[in-house]
């Protein structure tokens, strides 16, 4: 109906019922999974997306498994992206439907400036932590040492990702420090948020203080913090800090609240793993060539390059970048670091033990058996053990000897080959 100041108009109806639903459907069935690689207690698997998502984006694939010949399934998690890096343990050899997770702990994601809600009193609020672990854990809420009741006013949500709490209308008791428990059959995590009464007018800004640990002192970092994420520049690596923040309003600042526990000043990622033990690929007199395999683990960041050192046999001493520029004649271990920004991992194990020794070199000489003289068939000692001599003369007997070169000058020749008759192979 229409409305105006003389009343209402005469209503029209729809031409047909109109159903309340979503305006796509559920996803079609993905493609039939396959095990792209196996092991003795694992399985990797791999399926092609539905042909038909329902008119939106698929955002995940829900993985479930059964031993065979077993009508049960059991539930795993949903992922965006999904592959199984190790499956439950499983019994050598016995078949196996597989399309499950792995079950782990919880372990709650929380962003450190996340953990404080400010919220007027009357107005809705809603605290979210986002969470990895299977089995669905159980929850808890506590405001400090009371639990959270949960009413008409207050409802928890718990899925695959997430837990919630959302509240329709903030009390001032509802502020405090809330102590959340996520807990399933392999462990149980707990994390700490605090929802703060903003005194009803917007936030304007926030100040940002840093502790000196040692003399206890507070210093100012940023005295104004538009957002709620600030970063602290001119750290130390390794060191700890505490620091704490107050809001800023037109009726002033706020009590700060402060780091629940020191934080280390370091990359969000380690080390990476020692490299295998390195071998020993070439040797000559003041070098020698090395090769390893790569980590087993990168420490969560991309390996930027490695450290080879060196140590002379019956020394203690280790000498980084030395796998050329080494002494002639002498034993040497070598062992290999790899580094990311986090820095360098541990060594690997030592290498065998390996002299430096000049390559051997060789002077070539052929005759003909008749003439008796010896003419040079390289003008420069070859190295290795193998020579292609051209220009030969087809159906003419030849005899070679050879002789080593090394750095005090030419050895003694090795006794003439029987008479070798240069043929055309493709006579032959």
């Amino acid at each position: 109906m229409a409305v105006n100041d003389h009343g209402e108009s005469e209503p029209l109806m729809t031409a047909a019922p109109i159903e309340a639903r979503h305006p796509f459907d559920r996803p079609g069935a993905p493609g039939t999974p396959f095990a792209a690689a196996t092991s003795e207690d694992s399985i990797t698997l791999s399926w092609q997306p539905p042909l038909k998502d329902g008119g939106r984006p698929v955002t995940g694939y829900l993985i479930v498994k059964r031993d065979s010949g077993s009508q049960k399934w059991t539930k795993a998690q949903t992922t965006s992206s999904w592959v199984c890096p190790r499956a439950a343990p499983m019994t050598l050899g016995w078949p196996l439907s597989m399309r499950q997770a792995l079950e782990s702990a919880p372990k709650a994601f929380l962003d450190p400036f996340a953990q404080t809600i400010k919220v007027p009193a009357g107005s809705p609020f809603k605290i979210k932590i986002p969470y990895k672990g299977y089995p669905i854990p159980e929850t808890s809420w506590y405001n400090g040492a009371s639990p959270v009741p949960e009413d008409g006013r207050i409802k928890f949500e718990t899925n695959e990702t997430e837990v919630v709490l959302n509240c329709q209308a903030a009390k001032k008791s509802d502020e405090g420090k809330y102590n959340v428990t996520l807990k399933n059959s392999k462990g149980s995590t707990t994390v700490t948020i605090s929802v703060l009464d903003d005194g009803g007018a917007n936030i304007s800004h926030y100040m940002v203080e840093q502790k000196d640990l040692p003399s206890g002192d507070w210093r100012t970092v940023s005295k104004f913090n538009r957002g709620t994420r600030c970063e602290v520049m001119g750290l130390e690596d390794g060191e700890k800090y505490e620091f704490r923040v107050s809001a800023v309003n037109e009726h002033g600042q706020s009590e700060p609240l402060v780091t629940s526990r020191p934080v280390v000043a370091k990359y969000e990622f380690d080390a990476p793993d020692s490299p295998n033990v390195p071998r020993i690929e070439d040797v000559d007199e003041d070098s020698v060539t090395l090769s390893w395999a790569k980590p087993r683990g990168d420490g969560g960041d991309r390996i930027t390059g490695y450290i080879i050192e060196s140590k002379m046999a019956g020394t203690n001493n280790h000498c980084p970048d030395a796998a050329d520029d080494l002494e002639k004649d002498t034993e040497y271990e070598f062992r290999v670091r790899a580094k990311n920004r986090a820095g360098l991992g541990e060594p690997s194990r030592p290498s065998d033990a390996v002299t430096t020794a000049a390559k051997a070199r060789y002077q070539v000489e052929m005759s003909r058996p008749a003439s008796g003289d010896w003419k040079k068939v390289n003008d420069f000692p070859v190295l290795g053990e193998s020579i292609n001599i051209p220009n030969l003369t087809e159906g003419v007997e030849y005899v070679f000897r050879v002789a080593a070169v090394t750095g005090v000058g030419l050895g003694n020749f090795s006794l003439g080959t029987a008479p070798i008759t240069i043929r055309d192979k493709m006579g032959e």
